[in-house]
């Protein structure tokens, strides 16, 4: 993976420096090109979002930090012996930390490492070097992108929540095909928005509930496959109406017979557990839900399906915690 490539004239002083120090190493020619191409530049000083103990939050990288063309001074900086990590290579510094990226220089795809300074030890981040660049973002694209979201979010508020509102006094005086036409309306071309704990949770609630009442409705004109599918794009939103749609999500997936799709929920095993009869705090109390939303002929229907014997240990073992919901 060595390369003997002479760096061309007119080629950034980073890349030029970088061949000076690097030229004999051993690296991935995918990493080594990046750079001497400049095809880093866009992406010198870039963002990155999902990072291990980051979680969403924008991480700000130098692609061309200085420290980044001594490996040795980086490394005894950070208190790693070079004998210990002789396989990682350092390729972008983090902004206000003495953390870094780097690269596993023996694999010819280059997957990225993130030191961390409190374990000291690499975790791995993006399988190839190419998957990781493909996350950079530059300063302009989120700030972009940012702009779009607050608009998403104000569009929200302004269409969805009136229209959840009016929908919803439809449903409540069964006139269903009222309320299913200020819905289609509102939520015509909108995909689930996961809450992540920093974007705006009331207006994640708003399209929640939208798609949690659409479900209602599917579900009181007897349609359980469409209500179903109403049911699971709101539980991959949040907000306040997610327990109430956990529930009708989980109830159609039996009564359907087909419980993958909320199985794979990442957080179905443990919001069935904290659904709880009698709960301290009413919204995880499963019961009004219950009775709320299904017929007493659906609930027998679905006592008879939790207690069914057969499919994996996983689906018998959910089916046993939502059982508790009922005796």
């Amino acid at each position: 993976m060595a390369s003997d490539r002479i760096v061309p004239a007119g080629t950034s002083s980073f890349a030029q420096r970088f061949e000076a120090a690097y030229g004999s190493a051993n690296l991935p020619d995918v990493y080594r090109q990046f750079i001497v191409s400049d095809a880093y530049l866009p992406y010198a000083t870039s963002l990155l979002r999902g990072l291990w103990t980051y979680g969403p939050t924008h991480v700000q990288l130098n692609l061309c930090a200085t420290i980044l063309l001594d490996r040795r001074k980086l490394f005894d900086e950070a208190g790693i012996d070079p004998r210990d990590a002789s396989q990682y290579h350092p390729i972008a510094t983090l902004r206000s930390s003495p953390q870094f990226l780097a690269i596993d220089a023996t694999v010819a795809a280059g997957p990225v490492f993130l030191w961390h300074h409190e374990t000291g030890a690499f975790h791995l981040q993006f399988e190839t070097f190419s998957e990781f660049v493909g996350h950079l973002q530059t300063p302009e694209q989120v700030r972009e992108e940012t702009a779009r979201v607050r608009e998403t979010f104000a569009s929200i508020r302004k269409e969805c929540k009136p229209a959840l509102l009016r929908a919803r006094k439809h449903y409540e005086k069964s006139r269903l095909d009222e309320a299913l036409r200020e819905l289609d309306r509102v939520l015509q071309d909108r995909e689930p928005i996961p809450y992540t704990g920093q974007n705006d949770f009331a207006a994640i609630g708003i399209l929640c509930g939208c798609f949690n009442l659409r479900g209602l409705v599917f579900l009181a004109h007897g349609r359980l496959g469409p209500a179903r599918a109403e049911f699971l794009r709101a539980i991959r939103c949040g907000g306040v109406p997610y327990w109430e749609a956990f529930v009708n999500a989980v109830v159609t997936s039996f009564l359907l017979g087909d419980v993958q799709d909320v199985l794979a929920h990442s957080e179905s095993r443990g919001t069935v557990r904290r659904l709880t009869r009698r709960a301290a705090d009413p919204k995880y109390d499963p019961e009004p839900i219950l009775k709320r939303n299904f017929s007493p002929a659906q609930l027998e229907e679905l006592t008879r399906a939790l207690r069914r014997d057969g499919g994996a240990e996983e689906q018998r073992a959910f089916a046993r915690d939502v059982l508790a919901w009922m005796e």
